[in-house]
């Protein structure tokens, strides 16, 4: 949020605008409805997923096509779950958690990081999107996925160790 201590309406729209664009996406790739899902990016927009880039509608749409699935799926939903948007005139990011739950339950989880660019007409629309996976299921109804580094801080040693209880 900006600096002001409350947001005006044309900020709340905004941000409502961009959540909408985030679930929408989900939502359409739950269902398999690729041509649709892909209009929430801007027609030059980058994608990065699965340890590849995609740019441009068209390549999006082959990149999001290609991820195979085990032939034990049945069902895939796509849940969004903590979110920070931030705007900056026409600009904005978003970070937003998601989890896959399939039917052997959680699949995998990780975040969506978005820019995003107010198009003329004032529609927003995804330019840069990098998904990053945090974790997959050893038993995934989808192929290995690439997961992301996440080096872990080394503990000081300074600090202090907690009793045994």
């Amino acid at each position: 949020m900006s600096e002001k201590t409350t947001p005006s309406i044309n900020e709340l729209l905004d941000r409502e605008a961009i959540r909408n664009l985030i679930i929408s996406f989900n939502a359409l790739g739950d269902r398999g409805r690729v041509a649709e899902m892909i209009q929430v990016f801007a027609p030059d927009a980058t994608l990065k997923a699965v340890g590849q880039t995609a740019v441009g509608r068209a390549d999006i749409a082959t990149l999001l096509q290609a991820n195979p699935l085990l032939p034990d799926h049945q069902v895939t939903r796509h849940h969004i779950g903590t979110q920070t948007v931030e705007i900056s005139g026409d600009e904005a990011v978003a970070r937003s958690y998601f989890s896959v739950l399939t039917n052997i339950g959680l699949d995998h989880h990780g975040v969506y990081i978005d820019h995003f660019r107010r198009q003329p007409g004032g529609a927003w629309l995804i330019v840069e999107r990098e998904v990053r996976l945090d974790w997959q299921a050893a038993n995934s109804v989808y192929a290995p996925l690439p997961v992301h580094d996440r080096a872990r801080p080394q503990v000081s040693a300074g600090f202090p160790k907690m009793p045994n209880a």
